[in-house]
């Protein structure tokens, strides 16, 4: 999953900082619309983790969200809209 610098087109490209504090046990949640994607590779994590369930490259059109900062300990998560994402969707929208 590792880029050069030169081939993220930035003009798509949204850029999230991330940052959890030392011995906390804490998850960051991102959920992606369907055909974004993300690169991980500027995070640093110490004791946690990063669990990416989207894919590397967008769809034609979407943008990338370029992940960085720092975990000590906890985790990252980054997944597309489950059922239950989408339900809760569909009624705040009514």
């Amino acid at each position: 999953m590792s880029r050069d610098q030169t081939e993220i087109d930035e003009d798509r490209a949204l850029l999230l900082a991330v940052r959890g504090r030392q011995w906390t046990n804490t998850a960051r949640l991102l959920v992606l619309p369907t055909g974004w994607s993300a690169d991980v590779d500027r995070l640093s994590i110490g004791w946690g983790s990063a669990s990416v369930k989207v894919p590397s490259e967008p769809d034609p059109g979407k943008p990338l969200v370029l992940v960085h900062g720092a975990i000590g300990a906890g985790r990252v998560r980054l997944r597309t809209p489950n059922r239950r994402d989408r339900r809760i969707a569909r009624r705040s929208t009514r």
